[in-house]
């Protein structure tokens, strides 16, 4: 069981996302502190600005492939992925299998999937597909043995 690409980048972003709402909302409560006890109020501005800064780092770079990240599907795109069925498994569907059956079997059934799919996410995260990240997770050196 895994993200599509799109999914987890969507995930990541609303976790940034929500650094940063909480950032402006914490900034908005410092500006008010400021006015009413102004030590105070400076310390909640300084923790706002860097809630956000943190949020805006998070966030994941890179594109979709169509087009911005976030950018969500349009309605006839969804429709066609819910009706699409594969005929066979693609070559990166065979090689998760394989790794995600590795996996299970070196570091228990809680871990094991959970592990791939972090190493996985660390790949989609600086902008590989997903078949992409697969690939070079089944061909590191520690899948070899």
């Amino acid at each position: 069981m895994h993200l599509c690409p799109e999914c987890l980048r969507k995930r990541e972003v609303n976790k940034a996302n929500s650094y940063i709402y909480t950032g402006v909302f914490v900034l908005m409560f410092g500006m008010f502190g400021v006015v009413v006890a102004p030590a105070v109020g400076v310390v909640i501005l300084i923790l706002a600005f860097v809630e956000i800064a943190y949020g805006a780092s998070t966030r994941p770079k890179g594109e979709t492939e169509e087009g911005e990240v976030g950018e969500s599907e349009t309605p006839a795109k969804e429709e066609e992925a819910t009706f699409a069925i594969p005929k066979e498994l693609s070559p990166p569907d065979v090689m998760y299998d394989e790794l995600l059956n590795k996996y299970t079997e070196r570091f228990g059934l809680p871990g094991g999937p959970k592990i791939l799919d972090d190493e996985i996410r660390a790949y989609t995260w600086h902008g590989d597909t997903f078949e992409q990240a697969v690939t070079k997770v089944y061909n590191s050196p520690q899948n070899r043995r």
